[in-house]
């Protein structure tokens, strides 16, 4: 009869052990995309200040840093997404330096790059300053 009693018996896994098992195997995906996601996130951060040294690099061959006659109209450059798809650039010079340009011929320009959908996602602003003198023209 003891051995009777030994066939009876079936192997297997009780339901909290499924319910247990379960569990730590979410724990583990939701931990694996977790770290994707961050890895992710990072990816992109390191994508950013490369793209946009790649938009002034072409914005600065196809709008150089010419002055002809007057550096706020020359120097502006209206957004334009065509250098790089996703990117977006601009140029121009601050207004409040016009009026100073009378004493020292210094202005300030703002060059911004953008990036996402219209623009809308990231951005980063640079300045720089050109001094222009009265009929130099820096052709």
């Amino acid at each position: 009869m003891a051995t009777q009693k030994g066939l009876n018996k079936k192997g297997g896994m009780t339901l909290i052990e499924v319910l247990f098992a379960t569990v730590i195997l979410g724990i583990c995906v939701f931990s694996l995309f977790q770290c994707l996601t961050m890895n992710l996130e990072a990816f992109r951060r390191t994508d950013f200040p490369q793209g946009v040294a790649n938009v002034i690099a072409l914005a600065d061959a196809k709008y150089p840093f010419v002055i002809k006659s007057d550096p706020v109209e020359d120097l502006l450059v209206d957004p334009d997404n065509s250098l790089l798809d996703g990117w977006t650039y601009e140029r121009f010079c601050d207004e409040d330096a016009e009026e100073e340009e009378d004493e020292d011929g210094i202005y300030l320009v703002h060059i911004i790059v953008k990036q996402g959908k219209g623009g809308i996602d990231r951005e980063a602003e640079f300045f720089k300053y050109i001094y222009y003198e009265e009929g130099s023209g820096n052709d």
